[in-house]
């Protein structure tokens, strides 16, 4: 069997708060092992303008978690925020964002 690179099939996102016109009223979110995108209780920083955009379908994982499974598929309906320390991704048209986060 031939392998395949994941690469071509997921896209990097990097959408800064500072450039939607309502993000001081979005809710900041985190990610757990157990839950994955959720409502956090850590501590926010007032100035959420260099916090990332997450919408329905993005990956987001903290790298300095994912070694233990922290990482998570943004439900329907959710558009909010996550720490700029945070990587945000996407599956391309040709994945199924579900299939993908089986797998991870």
């Amino acid at each position: 069997m031939k392998k395949k690179q994941l690469a071509p099939y997921v896209k990097k996102k990097s959408i800064r708060a500072e450039t939607l016109k309502d993000y001081e009223s979005m809710n900041v979110l985190g990610v757990s092992n157990k839950i994955g995108v959720t409502v956090t209780d850590h501590k926010k920083s007032k100035d959420r303008a260099k916090y990332q955009f997450i919408e329905e379908g993005d990956f987001v994982y903290n790298p300095y978690r994912i070694n233990v499974g922290s990482i998570g598929l943004t439900p329907k309906g959710i558009r909010s925020l996550v720490s700029p320390a945070y990587v945000v991704f996407s599956a391309t048209e040709e994945l199924l964002p579900e299939l993908l986060f089986d797998f991870l």
